[in-house]
């Protein structure tokens, strides 16, 4: 017999609020002077915005499940030095998470600034890497390229709590673990 499908309870979707700074929290975290706080938000801002322009990004706006797809699409290529998956395969993990969630009643009960906080704080720790890791391909400065690379490792152990290497992103297809 067919299960149906999961019901969908929404429940890592927020109403942005606006007067939020985006990139604020993870600067002041990750900033030691003014300058560097300035650069980390301004980079985070960009990331954010980029991230929302992009027409797959459609259902992953404004959904703390769209943020960890995001993290998790940027910080494993990027450690991988793997192509990025298609945008069927980037459903996909979507979907999956976003069904994760929506099995997690505290999600349900989450006040609205918090998911928005964690929201931001995915596409910020997703931003360094990024952006380290563009500049070092531009540049063509390999140090720089490992440098986003060791960021990417650290940032999928303290959020996906797992070895870099059993998230990837190959042949089509998502592989977590062996």
């Amino acid at each position: 017999a067919v299960s149906a499908p999961p019901v969908k309870k929404n429940f890592s979707v927020f109403r942005p609020d606006p007067s939020i700074d985006p990139g604020k929290n993870i600067a002041n975290a990750l900033g030691e002077t003014p300058d560097e706080k300035a650069l980390i938000r301004q980079i985070v801002k960009a990331t954010k915005i980029a991230f929302e322009g992009q027409p797959t990004a459609g259902r992953m706006k404004n959904r703390v499940s769209g943020a960890l797809t995001f993290f998790v699409i940027a910080t494993s290529s990027i450690y991988n030095a793997s192509e990025e998956p298609n945008d069927d395969a980037a459903q996909v993990l979507f979907d999956a998470i976003d069904q994760s969630i929506d099995e997690i009643p505290e999600f349900g009960s989450m006040a609205n600034a918090r998911k928005q906080e964690l929201y931001n704080a995915l596409i910020g720790m997703a931003a360094i890497p990024l952006a380290t890791y563009t500049e070092g391909q531009q540049n063509g400065d390999a140090a720089t390229v490992q440098t986003a690379r060791q960021l990417a490792d650290e940032l999928l152990k303290m959020v996906m709590k797992v070895e870099p290497d059993r998230v990837k992103y190959s042949n089509g297809g998502w592989k977590f673990g062996n």
